[in-house]
């Protein structure tokens, strides 16, 4: 009895936990969703195809971004960078020099906000393991600036974390519209600060099936970190543990889906062996955080996947009826509580009991 009770507790608790975190992400999604919807952003983007690329046509849409990612939002100073792509998540300029009407290389147009100031991007393969600050174009020292490393050939976003951001090549375009938008990161800027980033479709506001283009705006990850990192109601052993698929994008590949989903039978891929990542460090297994697992490794990570599609978690409503907002959308008809598993072990091959 004393077993089952603990047991029921963990399935209640994780369903809790499911609950905060999903409203956690819809709030953060909702504040990228209404920038997109902004008048100023969008008559700049209406003029720009119907032909206006000239710096004058971008200068109020910028201006209306800084103000934007330099505001409190209510207490929540949580956006920090916002980039505006073409419907190819292109820079709106196909010149030899891969530079934008402004002279960027990212997106059509770009801002880094007030609330960025002081934050420290990360050293990485992506920046020829330099530091520097987010939105600043020159390391600590001053010795070479992010741009001209780019001029000189190097693959790197000038104070924007490749890993943050989106890329055509790497993604299907049609699936980000589809699914009202796309979640990148975590990245982790130190011991306590995580970033991440929602890139959304914008839909004209006056023609809701035309696509204008895209944004991608970086966020403080601290709404979500706050419900991975609250244990209350897990006593001395119990941790949150918040996973993702093994991808840059957060997204499973379609064809894994496929399989999931029971409609394609005769596929070459074996969902035992796809990957998983820790997408924060769990509290009491901090060096986890960010490292890659198989599925099989994990039984209840493995259950919640699986589980996940067959039995989805109920519909969230859209908001303000935007079109296209699937990303935290399931079918309503198919509700379920979360499950649990007595016994079983974890990726270390410890024994745990997991909801």
């Amino acid at each position: 009895m004393v077993v089952e009770l603990r047991t029921s507790r963990l399935s209640l608790t994780t369903d809790l936990k499911a609950a905060q975190l999903t409203q956690s992400l819809v709030i953060l999604h909702n504040s990228v969703w209404s920038i997109s919807t902004r008048l100023v952003l969008q008559n700049a983007l209406r003029r720009w195809h119907a032909g206006n690329n000239t710096a004058e046509n971008w200068q109020r849409a910028i201006e209306d971004l800084e103000i934007v990612t330099g505001s409190n939002g209510g207490g929540f100073g949580g956006l920090l960078q916002a980039v505006v792509y073409d419907p190819q998540l292109g820079n709106g300029n196909d010149t030899p020099d891969g530079l934008n009407i402004l002279g960027g290389r990212l997106g059509m147009m770009n801002v880094t906000g007030e609330n960025a100031r002081g934050i420290i991007i990360p050293a990485s393969v992506d920046n020829g393991w330099k530091s520097g600050y987010l939105g600043n174009a020159t390391d600590f020292g001053g010795e070479t600036s992010t741009s001209q490393r780019i001029q000189e050939g190097e693959l790197l976003h000038d104070g924007f974390p490749n890993s943050l951001y989106p890329s055509a090549a790497n993604n299907d375009l049609d699936r980000i519209v589809d699914r009202g938008g796309m979640v990148m990161g975590p990245l982790q800027v130190n011991s306590s600060f995580f970033m991440m980033s929602f890139t959304n479709p914008i839909i004209n506001n006056t023609s809701k099936g035309d696509l204008l283009g895209f944004l991608t705006v970086v966020l403080n990850a601290q709404l979500v970190y706050d419900v991975v990192r609250d244990t209350r109601g897990l006593g001395d052993t119990g941790q949150v543990i918040l996973v993702g698929p093994g991808t840059p994008n957060n997204l499973l590949d379609p064809r894994v889906e496929a399989v999931m989903k029971e409609q394609d039978r005769h596929a070459t891929i074996d969902p035992e062996k796809m990957t998983f990542q820790y997408l924060f460090p769990p509290k009491l297994s901090k060096e986890l955080g960010g490292t890659r697992d198989t599925w099989s490794s994990y039984p209840a990570v493995r259950k919640g996947f699986i589980e996940g599609f067959r039995f989805p978690f109920p519909k969230v409503p859209k908001p303000f009826d935007q079109v296209g907002f699937s990303m935290l959308e399931v079918n309503e008809e198919k509700i379920r509580s979360a499950g649990r598993m007595e016994k079983t072990v974890n990726a270390e091959g410890e024994k745990v009991s997991a909801g």
